[in-house]
């Protein structure tokens, strides 16, 4: 939707690229405006970020879709860490240990 905000266009053209996956000499070479998705936590981002000199939109899911989405993934993975019932997974995301 950021992107489609920031072309004023309503066609998908795709997610922007993670961050987390660019090599950081890409990234300074890339013309203006650049848009990345992260799952950086504050402690991580960019100093720039931290100062105010970037805008970042922070989207927070809701945890029953997020669960739900988690699990759906799970299920399709050759060697899920997780094979058991939605129930079960449920309790195991909910724990403490999921979330560490």
């Amino acid at each position: 939707m950021a992107r489609m905000i920031q072309t004023k266009n309503l066609q998908y053209s795709g997610s922007p690229e993670m961050m987390e996956f660019q090599d950081i000499g890409v990234i300074d070479q890339m013309k203006s405006s650049r848009m990345f998705h992260t799952h950086l936590t504050y402690p991580f981002i960019s100093k720039a970020a931290m100062e105010g000199h970037l805008k970042i939109i922070y989207v927070l899911r809701n945890p029953k879709d997020n669960a739900c989405s988690y699990y759906a993934f799970q299920c399709k993975l050759r060697n899920a860490s997780y094979t058991g019932n939605f129930d079960g997974y449920l309790k195991a995301y909910l724990s403490e240990e999921c979330n560490s």
